[in-house]
């Protein structure tokens, strides 16, 4: 489970968030898509990807920490290991 917080780069005081949940994180394209519109529309976005492929550590966290890169955020991730 990837979670990216709901900080944007100029959020105003009255926005509301936006949650984006993603139940089949794939490749990060939702996320990367939620990042670019937060940033372009200067609103907060809560994004929740889930994932269970074994490219999660090595494609999509780093194509979210580089999403956030391109768009001059520093918005924190947390990265959630489940286990059945």
């Amino acid at each position: 489970v990837l979670e990216q917080s709901p900080t944007s780069a100029g959020s105003a005081s009255n926005a509301s968030t936006s949650f984006v949940f993603d139940p089949f994180g794939g490749s990060g394209t939702t996320a990367h898509a939620a990042i670019l519109y937060s940033s372009k529309q200067g609103l907060p976005v809560w994004t929740v990807l889930v994932e269970s492929g074994d490219h999660f550590e090595s494609a999509l966290v780093p194509r979210i920490q580089a999403a956030l890169r391109s768009c001059n955020r520093e918005d924190p991730i947390r990265v959630l290991h489940l286990e059945s």
